[in-house]
């Protein structure tokens, strides 16, 4: 109690000290300091050496002999005081320092208990036979000399080396612990070592497996694949044992419960991983009954299935499936059946072939057609004098080597011989001379037909049906691919449908869809519209190019796609083109992978072309230093252009060049609040204040918008906290 109320009145006399200093300087200062004593929680005895750290800061004391320490100079605002020394428990706590104030900073530190600790929690010996001893460490992470002792019961643990002793602060002492194996229960063992110093102890869980006896533990299994004179067995191991068995097969007898001294024969099989294992048997003979069980061998002798399992040699049946026909002849009426021999069988199969009907699952009563030969495998025949257009049903089949079975194909294949017409389809006109009424029609044969189509052209009208057509152009030839033709005399302000078509025996046959002619006195350009790229990779050069068709024009555009440039920001077809095939109004696209130029600006546009010229659409960008928002408008920077007051911001975007564009500025504050939404596509990475070049109701007041939150506010141009950041845009169409 002495040394406490020594402590305060040394504190007190220190800070009557500092005050009194304090008024000779009164004028000058504007900082606070920190004062105190560290002191042992249980005695009351100053503690010399105390590490002190000040938080924010990041200054620190060391305390005298006699606990003080003192920190001056010290800003006001509120601070974390932290106090640790080795063998001792740590300690903070927050004090606020006032200006031209000394605040008291005492400590009352506690003292850890000295105890021995072990560097690991288990010691663990396995299942090794050849894993004797062990070690671990006792450590003295404390502040004094430990004695310590070693006490364990356990009648496996033959020897601990050593097991006492004293161990000076801040070392680690090696212990070794040996065992034997022989004393050990089967399964794991398991005990507690314990180590005693002054204060506690530490325990330390030693674990041992003991060595296991099992015997083999075996099932016989379905004997399968039987057939006249051989049959496959099965065996199962359920436990390999311990040791693990050496040897493992069956044996089979006449007479049940075989045994190797009784089998009339022993087949052994590998030794594997697999559980399940098995052997073919061979010079059985037919209508024997035998008896059959899996053994197996290993240190411990020889072990037996506890079950038998009982089988017959038999006659198999063949196995047979049935596949698609084939070579489907029209002219001729006749098709190729296919099938296939899965298993001949035992005796083989005598007869196989195919037999067909009008009604599903055919056989023999039906229609039957025999083909040569006896092996395993695919055969086909083939088979004509069918009806056209009539549905019929055919099945494989094979007849069993004894003859008393007949086997049919779980399957039925049906199947109908009919005309198939030509496909024919119409492509976009082409070469349209406004001037002379004259265009080339375009179409393609797709597929001949069977039979082959006889005539092929196009019909053309003004109504949306091909039947209705009054005008009709033959085309020479009977191949596929593509044919055109020209007409001429078409009216002016007429929209014709325009069909091709080809004809065979099942008759006329027409594209799916008219493609449109019009010719006009007021042609007009397409109209497209460039949407933003999608699916960018800049590192790969890899995009998709987006667009639509508002118009086809007049006439109706006869390609379309993309233009793209890095240098030109209004790109043209004569700078890169690609061309994406279609017509029609709507949407395309088309993706370019590893294609594009890496990590530079590319300036993109769509473009149709008809007769009159080519239609472009508006420009879009992929680009590495801004983004384009076209809903709203505008182009975004991916990065701030600075930091600072109104005028200096709304300057440097003034003057921004990027991406080769002069007509930067600073968004207004409904484009700031598109920008917050949009700020992880844009990429902002922080929060914090944005300029806007929105004015409020203040003369050189302007409404900024917080990245944080997305509120707003606003702000003097040139006040002394306003300091902000500015993030520039352009208009675009």
């Amino acid at each position: 109690m002495k040394n406490i109320l020594w402590i305060l009145i040394t504190s007190l006399l220190l800070t009557c000290f500092t005050l009194n200093s304090c008024k000779d300087n009164l004028e000058q200062e504007v900082t606070g300091s920190i004062i105190g004593t560290v002191a042992d929680a249980t005695t009351g005895e100053p503690v010399p050496t105390v590490n002190v750290s000040l938080d924010p800061g990041g200054k620190s004391a060391i305390t005298g002999s006699d606990g003080n320490y003192l920190f001056s100079e010290i800003d006001p605002g509120s601070y974390t005081l932290s106090i640790n020394k080795q063998g001792y428990t740590a300690d903070s706590k927050v004090i606020k320092v006032e200006s031209e104030k000394t605040t008291n900073g005492d400590f009352l530190i506690k003292r850890i208990p000295s105890v021995i600790t072990v560097d690991c929690d288990t010691l663990d010996f396995g299942d090794g036979s050849d894993v004797n001893s062990l070690s671990f460490n006792i450590v003295n992470s404390s502040y004094e000399d430990l004695q310590w002792t070693i006490k364990y019961s356990c009648r496996w643990i033959s020897e601990v080396r050593d097991t006492s002793g004293i161990l000076p602060y801040g070392k680690t002492q090696s212990i070794v612990v040996f065992i034997d194996r022989e004393l050990l229960s089967q399964g794991e063992n398991t005990t507690t070592v314990v180590i005693h110093s002054s204060n506690g102890s530490s325990d330390l869980v030693v674990k041992a497996i003991g060595a296991e006896r099992a015997e083999v533990v075996l099932n016989t299994l379905e004997v399968k694949d039987i057939t006249s004179s051989t049959a496959t067995l099965y065996g199962e191991v359920i436990n390999q044992g311990i040791p693990h068995y050496t040897t493992r097969g069956f044996v089979y007898s006449t007479s049940s419960n075989p045994t190797e001294a009784t089998a009339i024969e022993t087949l052994t099989t590998p030794v594997s991983d697999d559980k399940v294992y098995s052997t073919r048997v061979n010079g059985l003979k037919l209508g024997q009954q035998y008896y059959v069980r899996a053994f197996a061998k290993s240190e411990l002798g020889t072990f037996y299935s506890t079950n038998e399992v009982e089988f017959t040699p038999q006659i198999t049946i063949p196995m047979v499936s049935v596949q698609d026909i084939s070579n489907i002849n029209v002219a001729g009426l006749s098709v190729v059946l296919n099938g296939t021999i899965e298993e001949s069988g035992d005796p083989v199969y005598t007869e196989k072939g195919f037999v067909y009907g009008f009604t599903s699952n055919p056989t023999i009563y039906d229609t039957k057609v025999s083909v040569a030969g006896s092996t395993i495998g695919l055969y086909s025949t083939e088979v004509s004098g069918f009806v056209l257009d009539r549905q019929y049903y055919v099945r494989a089949y094979a007849i069993a080597g004894d003859g008393s079975t007949i086997v049919y194909s779980s399957d039925n294949i049906s199947f109908s011989i009919s005309i198939v017409p030509p496909v024919v389809s119409v492509s976009a006109v082409t070469d349209i001379d406004m001037e002379n009424r004259r265009a080339v029609l375009n179409g393609s044969i797709i597929s001949v037909g069977d039979p082959a189509y006889t005539e092929k052209g196009f019909v053309y009208g003004t109504f949306s049906t091909p039947l209705l057509c009054d005008n009709k152009v033959k085309v020479d030839g009977i191949s596929t691919g593509s044919f055109s033709t020209v007409v001429d005399s078409l009216q002016m302000d007429v929209n014709y449908y325009i069909w091709a078509y080809a004809v065979n025996q099942k008759g006329d046959t027409y594209s799916e869809e008219p493609v449109n002619l019009f010719l006009t006195t007021h042609p007009e350009l397409p109209q497209v519209i460039t949407e933003p790229a999608t699916n960018v990779n800049t590192d790969t050069g890899s995009a998709t190019f987006n667009a639509t068709i508002v118009s086809e024009g007049f006439p109706p555009y006869t390609e379309r796609g993309f233009v793209y440039s890095t240098s030109n920001t209004e790109p043209t077809v004569n700078d890169t083109k690609i061309i994406v095939p279609g017509n029609g109004t709507g949407t395309f696209s088309i993706h370019l992978d590893n294609q594009l130029p890496k990590d530079v600006e590319i300036y993109i546009r769509a473009y149709a072309v008809n007769t009159v010229g080519i239609g472009y659409g508006n420009k879009t960008a992929i680009s590495n230093t801004f983004v384009d928002l076209p809903l709203v408008g505008i182009s975004v920077q991916k990065e701030d252009i600075g930091k600072g007051y109104w005028d200096d911001i709304n300057a440097l975007c003034e003057n921004s060049n990027i991406g080769g564009y002069t007509d930067w500025r600073l968004p207004t504050i409904d484009e700031l609040r598109t920008m917050y939404n949009e700020r992880d596509f844009i990429g902002f990475d922080k929060g914090g204040l944005y300029w806007s070049s929105t004015r409020s109701n203040y003369d050189r007041w302007y409404y900024v918008l917080d990245f944080s939150d997305g509120s707003s506010d606003s702000m003097p141009a040139d006040g002394y906290y306003t300091n902000y950041y500015g993030r520039c845009v352009r208009t675009i169409e």
